[in-house]
C-alpha cells in the first residue's frame, strides 16, 4: 500500500516502537537489578550484577535498533506494515487475550480459560454445545495436568475457596 490510504504504521514507525519496547524491557531489568547490590564482593558478583549488565546490554541493543532505523528512514517510510484492516484483525485477536489475562487474578485461570474459550468459539460460529464442551474439556485437562501431573498449582480465584481445593 504505497498511497497511504488507511495507513496506520509504517516500517519506520514499527522499528521505532520495537526499539522503544526493547529499551523499556532493558530498563525494567536494570531497575529490578538495582533493588539488589550491584558489583563485586569478596565472594564474587553480587545479586544484581548479572541482571544489571544484561539489562544494560538490552537497552543498548534497543538504542542501536533505533539508530539503525533513523539512518535508514528514507527507505523505511514508504513501506506500510499496519493498515486499518490488519489493525482490526490484530485487535480481534489481541483484545480477547488481554481480557483473558486480566481475568486470571480475580476469577482464577480455570474460570478465565473457560470463559475465553467458550466466547471465542461462539464468536467464531461454532455454537454453544461445541463451545461449552471444548471449554469444559480444556479446563478439566488443564486442571489435572497442572495440579496433579506437574504438581504446579495455578491461581484459582474464588473457586478455590468455594470448592475447598486447598
Amino acid at each position: 500500500m504505497q498511497d497511504g490510504e488507511g495507513k496506520l504504521l509504517s516500517r519506520f514507525g514499527l522499528e521505532l516502537v520495537g526499539a522503544l519496547f526493547v529499551m523499556g524491557f532493558g530498563l525494567t531489568v536494570v531497575l529490578g537489578a538495582l533493588e539488589h547490590p550491584v558489583g563485586w564482593a569478596e565472594d564474587g558478583p553480587q545479586a544484581g550484577t548479572l541482571p544489571f549488565w544484561l539489562g544494560a546490554i538490552v537497552m543498548a541493543t534497543g538504542a542501536f535498533i533505533m539508530l539503525q532505523a533513523v539512518r535508514a528512514r528514507r527507505g523505511l517510510t514508504l513501506e506500510t506494515v499496519l493498515d486499518k484492516a490488519s489493525a482490526l484483525r490484530v485487535a480481534r485477536f489481541g483484545i480477547p487475550i488481554i481480557v483473558f489475562v486480566a481475568l486470571i487474578m480475580p476469577l482464577g485461570i480455570y474460570v478465565a480459560m473457560a470463559l475465553y474459550l467458550a466466547a471465542m468459539l461462539i464468536w467464531q460460529g461454532h455454537g454453544w454445545k461445541a463451545a461449552l464442551f471444548t471449554a469444559i474439556a480444556a479446563v478439566a485437562f488443564s486442571f489435572v495436568a497442572f495440579e496433579y501431573w506437574f504438581a504446579l498449582p495455578l491461581p484459582k480465584g474464588p473457586i478455590e475457596a468455594f470448592f475447598g481445593i486447598y
